[in-house]
């Protein structure tokens, strides 16, 4: 077993082999690739990867996993957002816990697993999967869920984070139990919305140690930005910072980083280099439209 370790260049490789799905094939012609003559990879949406075992495992929305031993040609293990899918072993159980706030998605007939996370967590001993359910475009939850092998089955363990809330759902929420009976629940609504101009949709979350061994989780999307919370190594959960309006710090959504205003900003990835000792963020920019102008910039 070895823990994730990442280079620069480890990254982009797997960027590029997500995006293109397969090597092409010199001489090929529309027509054939039309009619499907073409070798293609695995799909994977929102992946993040991790390293074990010698192999490359690669989770992403709607419960779709892959492994490769060397990021060229992958082959999926787990599919499907059902409770067929070996990923997990409780999250289509009678309770449905993970969807308990959010419902199914928009659509009302499908459920929403967005955007995994995978890391091994030393100080627990175990591989820890972050991942979002979701209703719309504010409405979702961040959760985690914990194994003793990287391919699983995952057991779903708790909800950490929930955004989209209103003085009427606050209640199925964690938001008093972290920030008090007395909490102002108002602070965070807009015309009796939740304000998701200013506060962070609760998807997208990447998980990293930094360089003092400390661990934290990074996340948002549209509209309201990103943030960052540290996490309790020997626990999984989040560790909740006193609020600093000067340094843009919220009690139960953690440090503001970027974004925000209803600005295109989703989608956060953040991995430390030790060789270079720098931290390096990967968000995503524009509509998510064949013509949006979608693209991905990178910060260090």
């Amino acid at each position: 077993m070895e823990k994730r370790k990442w280079t620069t260049m480890t990254a982009i490789m797997v960027g590029i082999v997500l995006l293109t799905g397969c090597g092409e094939q010199e001489g090929k012609k529309m027509e054939e690739i039309a009619v499907k003559n073409q070798v293609m990879g695995v799909s994977v949406h929102d992946p993040s990867i991790v390293k074990a075992d010698g192999k490359y495992y690669i989770f992403g929305s709607h419960m779709e996993a892959a492994v490769s031993e060397d990021l060229q040609s992958f082959k999926t293990f787990a599919s499907g957002v059902n409770a067929k899918n070996p990923l997990f072993d409780n999250l289509f159980d009678e309770k449905l816990e993970a969807f308990d706030y959010v419902g199914t998605f928009e659509n009302g007939k499908d459920y929403a697993v967005w955007a995994p996370e995978v890391i091994y967590n030393k100080a627990m001993g175990k591989w820890v999967m972050y991942f979002s359910t979701s209703h719309d475009y504010r409405t979702s939850a961040i959760h985690f869920a914990t194994a003793d092998s990287v391919e699983g089955p995952y057991h779903y363990t708790d909800t950490l984070l929930y955004s989209g809330f209103t003085s009427k759902t606050v209640e199925k929420t964690n938001f008093f139990e972290i920030m008090g009976e007395d909490a102002r629940v108002s602070e965070y609504l807009q015309a009796a919305q939740y304000n998701n101009l200013n506060y962070p949709n609760c998807i997208d979350p990447t998980v990293f140690y930094d360089a003092d061994g400390r661990m934290w989780m990074i996340y948002g999307s549209w509209s309201g930005g990103i943030f960052m919370l540290e996490l309790d190594e020997q626990t999984g959960y989040p560790i909740h910072p006193a609020k600093d309006e000067e340094k843009k710090i919220d009690p139960y959504f953690g440090q503001y980083l970027m974004g925000g205003l209803h600005n295109s900003c989703e989608g956060p990835y953040l991995l430390y280099d030790e060789a270079s000792g720098y931290y390096f963020l990967f968000v995503s920019y524009g509509g998510l439209t064949r013509e949006g102008g979608y693209q991905i910039r990178l910060y260090r």
